[in-house]
C-alpha cells in the first residue's frame, strides 16, 4: 500500500502498516468505518467521513481476490446510497494518487470527476444521486 509516493500508510517495521487516523473511526462521530460485504464474505472496507462540506471517502479497499468482478463498483454504489440516506450532502470527494492508474481509472468509471490537484494527488468528486 505504501508504494505510492505521499501515501499516509507507512510500514511499522514489523510487517504491519500504521494508519494514524484508524482509531478515530471508532471514536469520532463524523467518521464511519464500513465493511464491504459479498454475501457473508468481507471483501473490503471503506473509511467514510463527514468533513463538514461533503462526504469523503478517506480509504477504500477491495481484497485482490475480489477485484475485477464488479464488487468494487457495487460497493461504491452502496456507499453512495448510505450517504444519500444519511442526508446532509449530495457530494462525495476522494483523493487518488497520479501513480495509482488503476485507482484513477476505477474512480473515473464510478463517476468521480477530477476537480483539483495537490502535488501528485487528484481530487475527485461525485454526486451521491
Amino acid at each position: 500500500m505504501n508504494r505510492y509516493e505521499g501515501a499516509a500508510v507507512r510500514p511499522s517495521g514489523e510487517g504491519r502498516f500504521e494508519y494514524p487516523f484508524f482509531a478515530a473511526y471508532w471514536a469520532e462521530p463524523n467518521r464511519f468505518p464500513l465493511w464491504l460485504m459479498s454475501g457473508e464474505a468481507r471483501v473490503g472496507f471503506c473509511l467514510l467521513a463527514d468533513n463538514s462540506l461533503r462526504w469523503a471517502i478517506c480509504e477504500f479497499y477491495i481484497k485482490p481476490e475480489y477485484r475485477r468482478q464488479g464488487l468494487g463498483t457495487a460497493a461504491v454504489e452502496q456507499v453512495k446510497a448510505y450517504c444519500r440516506a444519511a442526508g446532509r450532502y449530495d457530494e462525495i470527494e476522494l483523493w487518488a494518487l497520479d501513480g495509482n492508474t488503476g485507482a484513477v481509472a476505477f474512480w473515473e468509471a464510478c463517476g468521480f470527476a477530477l476537480t483539483g490537484r495537490l502535488g501528485t494527488a487528484q481530487r475527485r468528486i461525485s454526486r451521491t444521486g
